[in-house]
């Protein structure tokens, strides 16, 4: 019996030392979330001039070395497209440039209606955190290119403290 006490004392301290080696990096999904480009089947498809998606991510405790929004999107090459298409969204507030959406099957090439599959995409952009203040992220169509198509999920912030 105190060999089993024994042994879950051990257990538990390597769990505790597993965990522990994690502690420093975070995952959080926005608080709230909008966009101004029409719905299909959930998603919000970004796809004409003036279109955005927003995300807004609530303040984060301590000091933050390093973190990223990790976008989970739809990427095609126009309405009712293809699958294999990477696309692009214009930073408008939380950062600066364009993000890459790569998709996921880069080697499967279809440009007529492949209803779906295919279509998702990945990208990532570096933020810088405020102390105490939110984040809001606004991205918009770039006036040309690839669809793409986000909701609430399609974002979460991943930062190291």
């Amino acid at each position: 019996m105190n060999m089993l006490k024994g042994l879950c004392l051990v257990l538990f301290m390597l769990a505790a030392a597993l965990l522990d080696t994690r502690a420093g990096i975070n995952e959080a999904g926005p608080v709230s979330y909008n966009s101004n480009a029409p719905v299909i089947v959930g998603w919000n498809w970004v796809r004409s001039t003036g279109q955005f998606a927003e995300w807004e991510f609530a303040p984060v405790a301590g000091p933050v070395r390093n973190a990223v929004i990790s976008f989970t999107t739809l990427s095609t090459n126009t309405m009712n497209g293809g699958a294999g298409y990477d696309s692009k969204l214009k930073v408008v507030s939380g950062g600066a440039g364009v993000v890459m959406l790569h998709n996921d099957c880069p080697g499967i090439r279809y440009s007529g209606n492949s209803g779906g599959i295919g279509y998702q995409s990945h990208g990532c952009m570096k933020v810088r955190l405020e102390p105490g203040q939110p984040l809001k992220i606004r991205l918009e169509y770039p006036g040309t290119g690839a669809h793409s198509a986000t909701k609430r999920e399609s974002a979460k912030l991943i930062y190291v403290n």
